[in-house]
């Protein structure tokens, strides 16, 4: 995957947000997979560059889509990262039942973060 402007990861972002929520809360899996496999790829790139990363993930955070935070925040316990933001969405998250199945994807990767002292997500 050819690597994205700041711009271009946010608006790619914030377009497969309201998506990923509609498919994972209506169990589209096939959906949420082809989408997760270009998310690994993004993150792969921030690993890989950790000050990009690092930006891009800032912008993620100040997203109003909780799909884009919460997987910002993921990021952020992955990469050792703004660990008291990623912690505060997360908890908020993991108690908003209007969030379907992304209340308990919050709660889940506190708890795998809290468990093991790190997130791998891939």
């Amino acid at each position: 995957m050819k690597r994205m402007t700041e711009d271009e990861v946010f608006q790619f972002y914030e377009e497969i947000g309201p998506i990923l929520f509609e498919a994972a809360n209506n169990g589209d899996h096939k959906t949420c997979n082809k989408i997760g496999k270009k998310k690994i790829q993004v993150f792969k790139q921030f690993e890989e560059d950790t000050e990009y990363g690092q930006k891009c993930i800032d912008r993620l955070l100040l997203s109003n889509d909780a799909v884009v935070r919460s997987e910002a925040a993921a990021y952020c316990l992955a990469m050792n990262y703004r660990i008291q933001d990623a912690v505060s969405i997360l908890e908020e998250y993991s108690t908003d039942t209007s969030l379907g199945i992304y209340r308990l994807n919050a709660e889940m990767t506190l708890k795998v973060w809290n468990k093991n002292g790190q997130l791998k997500l891939y």
